[in-house]
């Protein structure tokens, strides 16, 4: 029985620092780039309507209380330069190439221009912006990256020294918590539907089938 105890506690701490979801948080990484390519592409031929400041929303309405790269557009051809760069960063974010800078640039580009207009917002988008920032602290480049070689160098030269171990903690945590977000999306959803009338009145399962 105490002999169970070391042995609980190595396969804990084994648990604790090693980093999980590896390959989950690479193919989140793919995921959420695609979606926003997708999402630059199919708006392209609109981008001056939705985004510049001569567009559908003028600068001064999108601007209160809120910041985005996009405000600094104060002519056609700024605007284009941070569109553009804004496709780049996502491409070279799928591709994985240079993991920690990356991801905080896809970030700032995909909330800068999610926020940039508001009425093409949805309740995907304020999931993805939360999942992103969790994402800036996972390590998601361990497969299907170009940074992948350097990682597992890396995990197999440094694995045993301190910021190592605390930099796989952070890593941890920010994958549970991507987790238990979702769950708390899908718990929400799911209790907020059972609340209605259908539901209460056993009626629901009928006009669905």
């Amino acid at each position: 029985m105490m002999g169970s105890v070391p042995m609980l506690w190595e396969n804990g701490f084994n648990f604790v620092y090693r980093e999980r979801f590896l390959i989950g948080t690479s193919l989140a990484r793919i995921g959420f780039g695609i979606i926003m390519l997708f999402f630059y592409c199919i708006h392209y031929q609109q981008r001056y309507f939705l985004w510049y400041a001569g567009g559908a929303l003028d600068s001064g309405t999108y601007t209160q209380g809120m910041f985005t790269i996009y405000q600094f557009a104060s002519n056609p051809l700024i605007f284009d330069i941070l569109f553009y760069l804004g496709i780049i960063v996502t491409i070279v974010y799928i591709l994985g190439y240079k993991g920690r800078v990356t991801s905080v640039l896809f970030f700032v580009f995909t909330y800068s221009i999610l926020q940039r207009n508001g009425f093409l917002q949805d309740g995907g988008d304020n999931l993805l912006r939360v999942l992103l920032i969790y994402m800036l602290f996972t390590q998601n480049t361990a497969h299907f990256s170009f940074d992948s070689k350097h990682f597992w160098w890396k995990r197999q030269t440094k694995e045993q020294l301190h910021q190592y171990r605390i930099s796989t903690l952070v890593h941890n945590f920010a994958v549970f918590a991507c987790i238990i977000q979702i769950c708390i999306l899908y718990f929400t959803a799911g209790s907020y539907q059972t609340m209605g009338d259908l539901w209460n009145q056993g009626t629901a399962l009928y006009y669905i089938m």
